[in-house]
């Protein structure tokens, strides 16, 4: 494990730099939050899928849609695979809080929040995988297009593996 400690002064001037690059204020919760996932193959990886998704469920309205557009085309690991099997999701929780797979907080991220929102993804990967989450798949672009025309709010996300994101007003 890596440890690293940061002189006070690196925090009282790194925070603010931080924060101006990453955070990102939105004024309210949308009904529809578009979040994606830019880069090459080595950006598409299940740990910015789950960055991404959190970025997203942050500023998505309770039991609004949360649209992920990626390039993912990585196999899911062990954690998303045993998240597709399961029906238990209580169980499954419990299971996923101590998983080390590269997938775990992506199962977990998943798991929670499918249950306050409706999760779409457009990706590389096979529709019955992804369905088999609980998620609806995406198969091109105008089909997030015609989810946005039926949505009475948007927020898109861009990079939203990189974003933090903050309601101004909750």
């Amino acid at each position: 494990m890596l440890y690293i400690f940061l002189m006070p002064e690196t925090l009282e001037h790194g925070l603010p730099l931080a924060e101006a690059a990453w955070l990102r204020q939105v004024p309210f919760r949308a009904a529809l939050v578009v979040a994606s996932i830019s880069g090459d193959d080595d950006e598409q990886t299940w740990e910015n899928f789950g960055r991404a998704l959190h970025a997203a469920s942050e500023v998505c309205a309770e039991n609004g849609t949360i649209v992920l557009c990626t390039g993912l085309r990585r196999p899911p690991g062990a954690a998303l695979k045993r998240l597709a099997r399961s029906s238990d999701d209580e169980r499954l929780w419990q299971r996923l809080q101590h998983d080390r797979s590269e997938d775990a907080m992506s199962a977990l991220l998943l798991l929670e929040n499918r249950q306050r929102h409706h999760i779409y993804l457009l990706s590389h990967l096979d529709e019955s995988a992804v369905e088999a989450w609980g998620v609806g798949h995406i198969g091109a672009e105008e089909e997030v297009s015609r989810l946005s025309r039926h949505a009475n709010s948007c927020i898109l996300l861009a990079d939203a593996h990189r974003t933090v994101p903050r309601v101004a007003v909750d």
